[in-house]
């Protein structure tokens, strides 16, 4: 706010300057043109001649101005036109990304004690967790990179989220299955374990969530939507 207030003054600063100018280049010239001599030297040429030329000078002074702030509009309103399409290129990245983070996949487990359900739930784990890494490097990429404090800000939150939280239930699952598979626990201790993983998925990874990675999300796409107003002003 305190820039656009800062660039009001300098134009209007730089239009009374401009006005000063002319007014005092009108004064001149009509000084110059009242008199024969100045200054010892004659001065050359009829008055409407002399006026016919600095009109001409002047018109072509107003249309260079007229073109200069056309072009610099025009540019202006390709740069605003490409930041509208940035932001909505943002929002269905943010959208796409948060979506992407589904921990009731972590709790479809198999829970029939013959070996192949297991393995193939290892299988399955196994896979999220390489999904979970690529999503996590494509986020540090995208915005991890990025000079911009909110865009860090939701990187980090949004890995803290992956690799801190969720790949750890991942893990934490996939040890527990392979003891389950090698009958190091009974099922009941099994079914256990995995109700006490449930309810630290289900609420604890939702409240990080709505407490830091939704909010930050928030704040990124409406720091961004503010850049693009204070541009239009």
């Amino acid at each position: 706010m305190w820039r656009s207030k800062i660039i009001k003054k300098m134009r209007a600063r730089h239009i009374i300057i401009g006005i000063i100018i002319f007014v005092t280049i009108v004064i001149i010239v009509n000084f110059i043109l009242s008199r024969d001599v100045l200054f010892d030297y004659k001065v050359v040429g009829e008055g409407k001649d002399w006026l016919s030329f600095y009109g001409s000078i002047t018109s072509a002074l107003v249309a260079f101005y007229a073109l200069f702030r056309t072009i610099e509009s025009n540019k202006k309103d390709a740069q605003i036109e490409r930041m509208h399409q940035d932001l909505k290129d943002l929002r269905n990245d943010l959208s796409e990304r948060i979506s992407a983070i589904n921990t009731s996949q972590i709790l479809q487990v198999i829970l029939e004690g013959n070996d192949f359900n297991i393995t193939k739930e290892l299988f399955r784990l196994d896979a999220l967790a390489q999904d979970y890494t690529k999503l996590s490097n494509s986020t540090y990429f995208k915005y991890g990179i990025i000079d911009d404090d909110n865009a860090k800000a939701f990187y980090t939150a949004y890995c803290t989220l992956i690799d801190d939280l969720v790949k750890e239930d991942i893990k934490e699952l996939t040890i527990l299955l392979n003891r389950f598979k090698q009958e190091k626990i009974l099922k009941t201790d099994y079914e256990e374990a995995l109700l006490s993983i449930s309810t630290r998925v289900t609420k604890n990874r939702q409240d990080f969530f709505d407490k830091h990675v939704y909010p930050a999300a928030k704040q990124y796409y409406l720091s961004e939507s503010l850049k693009i107003k204070k541009k239009e002003m």
